[in-house]
Order: structure tokens, then sequence, then C-alpha cells
């Protein structure tokens, strides 16, 4: 049996109060569901002398929302975000990539902002979020700062501080005719994806492509948005052809046992093209319209 490093244990009921239980300590760490940091402490990867537990913190649950926009508590589980009415006609992509992500025990215990903060590179949910716009709130010390997903992933070095806590993802309503899809090849052994993509599309009258957004996770070293495909692909219409597709240079690829960086790529261009064909078939509504 693994047996757990010996730790401190802190249930604090305010974010406050957990950013200064974090600050206090050199080697604290939240704890939101688990998943990862325990299995990362049990292989002795990481060995906290401190661990803050999140879950009595009632500011950090649920989902709200205004003008069509959602605010996702950072602690909401996944299976919490499936059950918010509505949400599979507004952000079809991101209901496709929530409940493909591992099994029904890691929804039940995983959390939206546990899935991001530590900026995991097989996060189903960030492709989706990144093909939203989304951004995060962040609590530390210093006060409070909201940054755009795309920008905490694409920041150099650590995006967060160690007594920085993320506390809302901002989830805003996609432009209404956007159609959305998520497709996925996913490493069986561990149900994370190989490699993801998040379509958005929205055709003109004339069948062309006049919106494009494209969102890519687990085949790159950190979830990313396609500008470059997304530009190439705007005016074309359907079935794309993705064999051209600007999507990087190879190094950016995941090369490892699972797949080479060689074989993410090819999957890169198969799943744009899968994810588009399907995005185009969907109508994001009218955000006031009742979901």
């Amino acid at each position: 049996m693994v047996m757990l490093a010996e730790f401190d244990y802190l249930a604090p009921e305010s974010v406050g109060a957990a950013v200064a239980a974090l600050s206090a300590t050199a080697d604290g760490r939240p704890l939101a569901g688990g998943h990862g940091l325990l299995t990362s402490m049990k292989r002795r990867r990481q060995s906290p002398s401190l661990l803050v537990d999140l879950r009595r913190i009632g500011d950090l649950h649920g989902v709200s929302e205004a003008a069509g926009d959602l605010c996702i508590g950072a602690l909401t589980t996944l299976t919490q975000l499936l059950d918010r009415p509505g949400l599979d006609r507004r952000h079809p992509a991101l209901v496709e990539a929530v409940r493909t992500t591992g099994d029904p025990q890691l929804r039940n215990r995983g959390t939206v902002g546990g899935s991001l903060a530590t900026r995991h590179a097989c996060a189903d949910v960030s492709a989706p979020l990144l093909l939203a716009d989304a951004a995060v709130t962040v609590v530390g010390p210093d006060g409070e700062r909201t940054l755009p997903l795309v920008d905490f992933y694409g920041t150099a070095g650590r995006p967060l501080g160690l007594s920085e806590l993320v506390t809302i993802i901002h989830l805003p309503a996609l432009p209404v005719g956007l159609g959305t899809a998520y497709e996925k090849v996913t490493d069986r052994t561990t149900l994370e994806p190989v490699c993801g993509v998040a379509a958005g599309a929205r055709l003109a009258p004339d069948g062309t492509l006049d919106s494009v957004r494209l969102a890519l996770t687990g085949a790159t070293f950190r979830p990313v948005r396609l500008t470059d495909a997304e530009r190439a692909l705007t005016g074309t219409r359907l079935p794309v052809d993705a064999g051209p597709l600007p999507i990087g240079e190879l190094a950016g690829f995941v090369d490892d046992a699972i797949a080479s960086a060689t074989y993410r790529a090819h999957l890169t261009r198969v799943l744009v093209k899968r994810a588009l064909n399907r995005a185009a078939t969907r109508r994001v509504p009218d955000p006031g319209i009742p979901g």
C-alpha cells in the first residue's frame, strides 16, 4: 500500500483565509478535487508540508449567469457543470469535452478550476474554454486579477504564484450562429486525450466559413488556440482541406511512448476536419433565450 508523507491539513471557509494559509508556508498546496495532487503525492513527486482544502469555501462552488455569460466557481465539479440547464445548446463542444473526461468517478470529484490551474497538457475542458475566449480570476496576497485563458496557458513559467488561487472561470456567450464540436482520440490507459480539438464554425449565406475557431489539447505541451489555422480556413468551404493547415512547428507537439509528434500533428489535422464538419451543422442560440 502506498503511504503519503506526513503533512498538515487546513480547511478554511473563505478565499482570504486560504490565501493567508498558503502564504504562511513555503510549500503548501491547495487541494481541490485532489485527483492530480494526491496521485502526485503518492508517487513522491510532491511532498507538501501543508494541504489547504478548498471545498468548504462556498464562494468557489456553483455557476451563475449574467447577460448570457457564465461565471463558474473553481470548485464546481465536472458533473455539476454538466447539470447546468441549457449548457448543451449554448456550449456543445464544452459538454462533449466534459462527458469524455475520464470516468464518472473522476468527473464527480474533479473540478473545473483544478483542471485548469495546473496547466495540464491533457485537460479536455481547456480546448472548448479556449475556443470561447474564457478567462480566469486569480486571487492572491496582492489582490485579484483576471487573465484571458489564452494568456494563462501561453505565459512562460508559472502563471500562478504559490499562494494564488483560481477562483472563477468566466465563460462568455458564443456568437449567435457559431456552432461548436469537440473531437478526441483517447489514450485508453489514462482516458486523457492523445489529441483533442474543439472547433467553432459559422457559415455565411454563400456557404463559406465566415467564422472559424480552433483549439487544441493533448497533442501539444500546453493547450493552444490554432489562430493561424483559423485565419487560413476563414472564407473556405466544407469539407476543408486540412493537409496544408498551419498548425505550428513539429517541435511544439508532444513526442513520447504514447504517440510521436508526427502522429499527433496528423491527428490534429484529421480532428480539425471532423470537428468543423460537425460544428457547422449547429447554431448556437441567442443567449437571451432561456435555457
